[in-house]
């Protein structure tokens, strides 16, 4: 697994003094810059940049104190395979020198669904041959049958065969950290109050009672809509007084549960743990999603990366952000990992 991640393609990250919301498409630059500023986001971002940048990122942050690292990614890009698989092994070696644990928790697995993950973790007896690890390419096999047999979730689990592969082989925890599809369809459509009756008991297993968590903010509305849209957030479209849409209530349900499944993990180990989180960039960007939801640690114990095509036009301004906001709340990330899309 070691030789496959130095053979990775290049990863570009920004860092430093990122931008606020903006709305324009800005080209890649092909030198780098200083200073990054407000009306160009990307100017600083070299093409080619090593992928030091990022392992940069991921140890500077764990000397920090850090105990949370996002990974906002824009589902099944190979790019951003690349990137993670760079972040969980740095972390991995962070974790070493601190003789701490990770845990990595995923959104394209919800939490009932733990049963078939420790399956898949649990460590060969015997160490790999020449030829491979034939007890991994049958644990491989084994996750994608149960995966597909389960159902509902969506996601293309051989996209992430890899990550997977490379979290086993170094004893890495994976965690489930959503919850299943359809309950977040059933606050959508019928409610939060059917969901807790009708869900009682699994619920109470995953000792999930965050439900004063699932209020959505108007910022963090406008910005919603804005992703199901394609169109510049606008707080003006956020009626004030009106009462919550059950879309943004399902999203913050599904916040609220990657939050609680983090908490959990921090809990069970004192603190003394990375958390590595891989969830879609909606769930994490501006500090919206669940890091606003985290109750074990607080915003300067996390590190936020969120990726962004060279393609994409994304991020927001901030002069339509409330007066009492302060600019260090809403920047979109601690970092951008832009690619291109393949």
């Amino acid at each position: 697994m070691s030789r496959l991640i130095s053979r990775l393609g290049a990863i570009s990250v920004q860092t430093g003094a990122l931008p606020l919301f903006s709305w324009s498409l800005v080209s890649q630059s092909s030198e780098p810059s200083t200073t990054p500023t407000k009306e160009v986001p990307y100017a600083s971002i070299l093409a080619n940049a090593p992928c030091s940048d990022l392992r940069h990122f991921v140890s500077s942050n764990a000397s920090k104190g850090k105990k949370v690292f996002f990974m906002g990614e824009h589902h099944q890009q190979p790019r951003v395979l690349a990137a993670q698989m760079t972040m969980l092994d740095e972390l991995v070696m962070q974790a070493k020198e601190s003789t701490r644990p990770v845990v990595m928790v995923m959104e394209q697995f919800n939490a009932l669904q733990q049963g078939m993950l420790d399956k898949f973790c649990t460590l060969a007896n015997s160490p790999p041959s020449e030829e491979g690890d034939p007890s991994a390419r049958e644990a491989a096999g084994e996750l994608l049958e149960d995966y597909a047999d389960d159902g509902g979730e969506g996601f293309d689990l051989t996209h992430y065969m890899p990550l997977l592969l490379q979290a086993r082989e170094a004893g890495v925890k994976v965690v489930g950290g959503f919850p299943p599809r359809a309950w977040a369809g059933v606050v959508y459509r019928e409610g939060v109050d059917v969901l807790q009756s009708r869900e009682k008991e699994k619920l109470a297993h995953l000792e999930f009672e965050r439900w004063d968590d699932l209020k959505c903010s108007a910022e963090h509305a406008a910005y919603l809509r804005s992703l199901m849209s394609g169109e510049a957030p606008a707080l003006a479209l956020v009626e004030p007084g009106q009462p919550q849409k059950p879309i943004h209530t399902a999203q913050a349900f599904k916040d609220a549960m990657l939050a609680h499944v983090v908490d959990q993990k921090l809990k069970q180990h004192d603190g003394d743990v990375l958390v590595y989180v891989v969830t879609g960039s909606g769930h994490c960007e501006y500090g919206f999603g669940a890091p606003e939801r985290l109750h074990s640690v607080k915003r300067d114990q996390t590190a936020i990366l969120v990726c962004k095509s060279n393609e994409e036009s994304t991020i927001w301004q901030g002069e339509d952000w409330d007066s009492e906001a302060k600019e260090d709340d809403r920047v979109i990330a601690d970092a951008v990992f832009c690619y291109d899309q393949v």
